[in-house]
């Protein structure tokens, strides 16, 4: 057992999830779920991903881990506001999708003895709600890991604690994470909604075209599903770096259409080549 008292602030898909596996995993004494909404909160406890739930923030205190699955912007406010109720010890950290903006936030108030340690498990699905948790979400997968202010004890203990769940942590710096990021997760999302809506107009006997699409639509725009005031936040956190991506892809894509209208069948076999010879690296 790591935590007699771990705090997960909003206990959607991955807070969720990570109270189930917590759970399985007998990692902590009680686990308590935080969040603004009753109803989600009892879906929680129903699914018995928390022991206890309430709609006080102030119910963190004396908490050893919190965690904070809410979104990008509002995670150092959060924490401002949850200052005093910290305990010596406390290690802090959340599962957001950027990490440079909220060490920022935190640059300007967070006192040297609180530890905070930003998170980020690379899993999960379009699906949101504590009812989609499940307690090996996390099997396998990558957990980035990026210090802010924290002693190399509370890094080792938080690493150990993703293990257990399952993740294999990579400690790695916040500007290192957002330039990732946006390259296998920020820009892959784009690209799923433009397709999405590339073909939204698009009807054939009376429905959509989409209705009659296989498996591999499915899968390529599957993520074009999540939350959009979820990955505005995402988008508006890390523009920077996801747009040394987006240049990327419009020289691709632009090279592409331009053997179509030329109909340069020979440039197009070149890049196809191309993608099958480095998707086998993948």
């Amino acid at each position: 057992m790591l935590f007699k008292k771990i705090a997960i602030i909003g206990v959607g898909l991955i807070g969720g999830s990570i109270g189930l596996a917590v759970k399985k995993r007998k990692l902590a004494d009680r686990v308590i779920g935080i969040g603004r909404s009753e109803l989600s909160l009892q879906k929680a406890l129903k699914k018995k991903a928390v022991d206890e739930i309430s709609l006080d923030k102030s119910k963190v205190k004396n908490a050893d881990l919190i965690i904070l699955a809410a979104p990008v912007h509002k995670i150092p406010p959060l924490i401002k506001e949850l200052l005093p109720y910290f305990k010596k010890g406390t290690i802090i950290t959340d599962v957001g999708s950027t990490k440079q903006e909220i060490i920022e936030g935190l640059d300007k108030f967070l006192s040297p003895g609180v530890s905070f340690i930003g998170g980020h498990p690379l899993a999960g699905s379009e699906k949101n709600s504590v009812e989609f948790a499940n307690a090996d979400l996390f099997e396998k997968s990558i957990c980035f890991l990026v210090p802010f202010k924290s002693t190399q004890k509370t890094l080792k203990k938080l690493k150990k604690f993703w293990e257990k769940l399952g993740a294999c942590p990579i400690v790695i710096s916040a500007e290192e994470h957002d330039f990732l990021v946006a390259g296998i997760s920020h820009l892959p999302h784009i690209v799923a909604v433009a397709l999405v809506n590339s073909l939204a107009g698009v009807n054939w006997r009376g429905k959509n075209i989409t209705e009659f699409a296989g498996q591999g639509w499915k899968d390529t725009t599957r993520i074009s599903g999540g939350l959009p005031e979820i990955w505005m936040d995402i988008f508006s956190s890390n523009a920077d770096k996801l747009k040394i991506f987006v240049k990327k892809f419009d020289k691709q894509w632009k090279d592409i259409r331009d053997s179509l209208l030329k109909k340069d069948f020979k440039k197009l076999k070149i890049i196809l080549e191309k993608a099958q010879r480095k998707s086998s690296d993948f």
